[in-house]
């Protein structure tokens, strides 16, 4: 999916592409309401898939927006900003696993609860969104950003990162880390 979204920012503007990912995040969304209404897993695992292939478009696009959309002095926080969304998923794990820590507790109607929930605050911030997202910044923050990066053959990409000394060396310090696993 990755090829897929890197395609995608490639081909067309960068706030389509944003739009079109949030609208497939929040049809997942609701499709995994279905859950509550007939009761199944299908509906849950359905859409999880769906939200899960949309999630690459956002995984690719936070840099991208940064760089082109921030100016140099707020790339620190714009990344402090991205960073902090992972404690988030963090306490997301940790508030789902005090809902069913209960013994007792019965496990279906809190699934629904916690899928119903979700759903509102997921409905809410896409309202959010399509309300305040710009289709480019008011002003561009430098040159650099308005101008579209060469079309090249990714061949020819490869080749040159061969020949970068500083990106072997980052490569070799992540798979030296990452190896073991």
């Amino acid at each position: 999916m990755h090829a897929v979204s890197i395609y995608c920012y490639n081909n067309y503007p960068y706030s389509t592409v944003l739009i079109v990912g949030a609208t497939i995040q929040i049809i997942g969304a609701w499709v995994r309401s279905f859950a509550i209404v007939n009761g199944e897993f299908w509906p849950i695992l359905a859409g999880t898939s769906i939200q899960a292939l949309s999630t690459t478009i956002f995984w690719q696009c936070q840099n991208l927006l940064i760089n082109k959309w921030m100016p140099v002095s707020e790339y620190g926080r714009a990344s402090a900003l991205i960073t902090g969304s992972y404690f988030f998923i963090c306490v997301g794990f940790v508030l789902s696993a005090t809902a069913f820590s209960d013994p007792n507790v019965d496990v279906k109607s809190t699934l629904n609860n916690i899928i119903f929930y979700c759903n509102i605050f997921l409905t809410v911030l896409y309202v959010f969104f399509m309300l305040t997202f710009k289709h480019q910044p008011d002003v561009p923050p430098s040159k650099i950003a308005t101008q579209e990066p060469p079309k090249r053959n990714i061949s020819e990409s490869f080749a040159q990162l061969k020949t970068n000394k500083n990106f072997l060396y980052l490569l070799l310090a992540y798979s030296m880390t990452h190896a073991p696993y």
